[in-house]
């Protein structure tokens, strides 16, 4: 046998020793359904989750009877409002309100939904968005210097203490 014929004889043999050993790898111990586990519902939720939208808008329209909420939305990809009719259900979370009874027509609501398989959107959170209730202060209907005493309360001064510093002259 000449060199070259010695050659390819070793290289067709590593090969070989390559593909048998992936063949013949151990496999882990036990049972292979055990080992990675049974698939549950929670898991398979989980593999759902990239398909979970959100809508942030105005309920125009509930039926808590029913389950039903329909939301105004603005569609951030066309710049069009829009409406969805969400479904709600007993797996559906509920974040600001106890249930649904207590919705209202306008209220600002952020849901998360998933599109189901039968072209109706399922609610998964529906959170209650809670209005700043220090941005509606009534003014008084008097005048604030009429609300302040004649005369400061004893012991308090209006004018600054005789060994407080003299404030620094503030040019105009």
């Amino acid at each position: 046998m000449n060199f070259k014929q010695i050659l390819v004889c070793c290289v067709v043999a590593l090969m070989t020793l390559a593909a048998a050993q992936a063949v013949l790898a151990q496999e882990p111990e036990g049972d292979p359904a055990t080992v990675q586990g049974p698939v549950d519902a929670s898991q398979s939720t989980a593999l759902k989750e990239e398909d979970l939208q959100w809508a942030w808008g105005e309920v125009v329209n509930l039926d808590p009877s029913v389950g039903t909420i329909t939301l105004k939305y603005l569609d951030y990809e066309t710049d069009q409002e829009k409406e969805l009719q969400v479904v709600v259900d007993e797996k559906t979370t509920l974040e600001n309100i106890k249930d649904l009874s207590e919705l209202k027509i306008k209220d600002t609501l952020s849901i998360d939904y998933v599109a189901a398989a039968d072209n109706r959107n399922l609610a998964k959170n529906i959170s209650l968005e809670k209005t700043d209730e220090t941005s509606t202060a009534v003014m008084p209907d008097e005048p604030v210097a009429a609300a302040l005493p004649d005369e400061p309360a004893a012991g308090s001064s209006l004018e600054p203490a005789d060994d407080a510093p003299a404030a620094p002259d503030q040019p105009a």
